[in-house]
């Protein structure tokens, strides 16, 4: 039988005629006439090639043809309902499992207080977490390898990708508490003539992008080059350099590393910090809830 030929919402008629066991009673509940139900009755007669009802005195008596059909029609009819129902998610019972790469404050301050709310909030959760300096197209990647993605708001992308803000972030030095210039004020000619640890994440290409988007092309007294910014706090922890950070991060390392934060001695020091997800997963549920969790709990560090 082809199914293109078929009207399926014959289907939801037999259904309430199955459940009346009256024309009269079917036609009010699917508010039409008595006539047009008879109508339909007709049709389904001629497609199932069976009388399917036998009228009695007070109502109809199913055949034993409809009645090997009702479980089957009742199966149909749930399953073109779940079609049409919006998904949900719910992060106490439902698996969730996503792949996601981040930078510099969301590498190193979001992920691990998202993954601190999911261990609590979401039991059955899995993240699968990668480096976004391994990549070279953060668009190709969203488009079919991650779900998700932390990064600075200069990071180019393509009219695919979305971008939800989640916060400004500001850029300031940081040196050892024991730096000279420590208890200093900073001036632009000492932060350009103090000796630089330079973060240069490969994914950007090989130069610092946080300092190029902020400053322009003011040239400083690089003396080492690395990778992320742990390896640039413990450059610090042991030298007489400085590096240029996130605030959120310098103050979540402070102790830890001994540091001491300075205002950039320049006019432009903030930046946005963004989620940013494909276009393909615009309704996805998880994606949406975890992305709420960030904003909600993930991204308040703004003291001192």
């Amino acid at each position: 039988m082809d199914l293109r030929k078929i009207n399926l919402n014959l289907l939801l008629h037999l259904d309430t005629l199955l459940n009346e066991l009256s024309v009269s009673k079917a036609a009010e509940k699917s508010f039409m006439s008595q006539t047009a139900m008879s109508h339909i009755l007709k049709q389904l007669r001629d497609i199932f090639d069976d009388p399917l009802f036998i009228r009695k005195p007070h109502g109809l008596q199913p055949t034993q043809k409809v009645l090997d059909l009702a479980p089957k029609i009742k199966k149909f009819l749930n399953y073109s309902n779940d079609i049409f129902e919006e998904d949900t998610f719910n992060p106490g019972n439902d698996n969730l499992f996503l792949k996601t790469a981040s930078v510099g404050t969301g590498e190193y301050f979001i992920l691990p207080r998202l993954c601190a709310h999911l261990a609590k909030n979401a039991p059955k959760f899995v993240l699968k977490i990668s480096s976004l300096s391994e990549y070279l197209s953060l668009e190709y990647l969203l488009m079919s390898e991650l779900d998700f993605a932390i990064g600075p708001g200069f990071v180019e992308t393509g009219n695919n990708i979305i971008r939800e803000l989640l916060f400004e972030e500001e850029a300031v030095c940081v040196m050892h508490k024991s730096h000279p210039l420590a208890n200093q004020e900073l001036t632009q000619d000492m932060y350009l003539q103090a000796e630089h640890v330079d973060i240069q994440f490969s994914y950007m290409g090989n130069e610092n992008i946080l300092y190029k988007a902020l400053q322009g092309y003011h040239q400083r007294n690089i003396k080492v080059i690395v990778p992320n910014i742990i390896s640039a706090l413990e450059v610090v922890y042991h030298t007489n350099f400085i590096t240029t950070v996130p605030r959120t991060l310098a103050v979540t390392f402070k102790d830890r590393y001994q540091i001491e934060l300075h205002p950039l001695p320049f006019p432009k020091k903030t930046f946005l910090v963004n989620f940013y997800y494909h276009k393909r997963l615009s309704n996805h549920k998880p994606l949406q809830w975890v992305l709420d969790v960030i904003k909600k709990y993930c991204c308040i560090n703004h003291e001192a």
